[in-house]
């Protein structure tokens, strides 16, 4: 049995219809519209976003504010850049998404870094590769001084090359074009002086009884006596890298490329005592002392020294010396002229002396060429040694005991004073390159490199045969 739910009769079990209250006994199924899907999905995509807006809310808020206790731990970028390495901010800072404000930080680490290369380049001596990264920089800092800096270092560096290759006109015009940059001016100077002393060099030399001649391979050669009654000639001294020449009455003088300077021979007087010579640039020889000049234009000389030709030590600038029996003379290098020493025939006299761009010294009489190519003589005139006064168009000059020699800028050769050894036998001579004197004798070097000599030597026909060793010789600097 089952009860009407409105009247509450009792009905049978399968009954469906209420008779006493007419009404409707089965159950009707509410329809309802079908679910749709969209909804929740809709929803909780929405809410995703609301999570997620939220969370990129609270990360961005973060980043430009941490935590004190964050940034002591991890520094941000800017931090980064003042911390670390140039290139380890650069890398960390160029990994960083691209935001604007962090683009000028990137620009600026990338040329702090480019900035310390350069400059450790510029420590290490690569002056171009300097100069061409501080140019890349552009307007970065003090590039731009710094670029021009590298360039001057540079350009001085190749200026000193130049000078330790020998090529004096080449570096004194790199250091004229430095301006005043360093010691430029200064290093000009220097090398002016020195240029002037080194083209006063001397390959051939004579003493009494001997010749010596360097070779352009560099090889000496020396032949003769140093002694009057000697009968076994010289041994060629073991010499090498010899740069320049100079004899006495009965010693030798070489010059080494380094500065040094060597000696054998009669050493009486300690003419010979030059071992601990440095930093000289040319030498000369009297009849028992030598003279050197050092590149910055200081005077050593040792050796006899009785009447002062030694005391020499005060000069300065000078760019030429010379040295005669008991005298020595010293070329300035604004053309005037200093002497010391005996001065018993006026030999000293040249301090009215202008305008001389060489000097050379014989036995007691002293010879000044001029910038005009004339002559000026004074000292002992017995053997009329010191008639040159109407000598003209002369580039060179030397002095013997008593006779005096001149070179014509055409190549030949003109000669005053004694005779009697035959030292004046040169009027035939050509294309004559330079010229040297001995006490009795007189030496020309071609342009060929052969050796030409009047005097002392022709008087003992053996010693002909000794000038056909004379060749090759090296000529003189230009």
């Amino acid at each position: 049995m089952k009860e009407c739910k409105n009247c509450r009769a009792m009905l049978p079990e399968e009954a469906r219809f209420c008779p006493l209250c007419e009404t409707e006994l089965s159950e009707k199924q509410l329809l309802l519209p079908p679910r749709s899907m969209h909804r929740p999905v809709i929803l909780s995509l929405l809410l995703i976003l609301a999570l997620a807006a939220s969370g990129l809310g609270l990360w961005l808020q973060n980043a430009g504010r941490q935590p004190q206790t964050a940034r002591e731990s991890e520094p941000g970028p800017v931090a980064r850049f003042a911390a670390r390495p140039l290139e380890g901010a650069a890398a960390a800072l160029a990994a960083l998404p691209e935001r604007s404000e962090l683009l000028p930080l990137v620009r600026e680490a990338k040329a702090a870094k480019a900035y310390a290369q350069a400059e450790a380049q510029l420590a290490a001596g690569d002056y171009d590769g300097a100069a061409a990264a501080f140019t890349a920089l552009a307007d970065y800092g003090d590039s731009a001084q710094r670029a021009a800096e590298a360039k001057a270092a540079a350009d001085y560096a190749r200026a000193e090359a130049l000078a330790a290759e020998g090529d004096y006109a080449g570096a004194i015009a790199a250091f004229t074009a430095l301006g005043d940059y360093g010691d430029s001016v200064e290093r000009t100077e220097q090398l002016q002086l020195e240029r002037r002393i080194i083209r006063g060099r001397s390959s051939i030399a004579a003493g009494e009884l001997f010749l010596a001649a360097l070779r352009t391979d560099g090889s000496l050669i020396v032949r003769g006596y140093y002694y009057i009654g000697r009968d076994d000639p010289l041994v060629n001294p073991d010499w090498t890298e010899i740069v320049d020449l100079a004899a006495g009455l009965h010693h030798l003088v070489g010059l080494r490329a380094d500065g040094s300077v060597v000696a054998v021979g009669g050493n009486n007087e300690g003419q010979c005592e030059v071992s601990g010579w440095t930093e000289v640039a040319a030498i000369t020889a009297g009849e028992t002392h030598t003279v050197g000049l050092r590149k910055d234009g200081s005077v050593l000389a040792v050796g006899r020294n009785d009447c002062g030709q030694c005391q020499v030590s005060e000069w300065t600038n000078i760019v030429a010396v010379a040295a005669g029996e008991t005298h020595t003379v010293g070329l300035r290098s604004d053309g005037s002229v200093v002497a010391v020493g005996g001065n018993d025939r006026g030999q000293c006299q040249v301090a009215d002396w202008t305008d001389i761009v060489a000097i050379a010294a014989g036995g007691a009489h002293t010879v000044g060429l001029r910038k005009d190519g004339s002559v000026l003589a004074v000292g002992s005139n017995t053997a009329k040694e010191c008639r040159v006064s109407d000598w003209t168009d002369i580039v060179a000059i030397a002095a013997g005991k008593d006779h005096t020699v001149g070179l014509r800028a055409d190549g030949t050769v003109v000669a005053a004073g004694s005779s009697y050894f035959d030292q004046h036998k040169v009027a035939d001579w050509t294309e004559v390159a330079a010229i040297a004197a001995g006490p009795n004798n007189t030496l020309g070097l071609r342009a060929d490199g052969s050796l030409a000599v009047a005097g002392w030597y022709f008087s003992y026909g053996s010693w002909k045969g000794f000038l056909d060793a004379f060749q090759n010789i090296r000529l003189p600097e230009k």
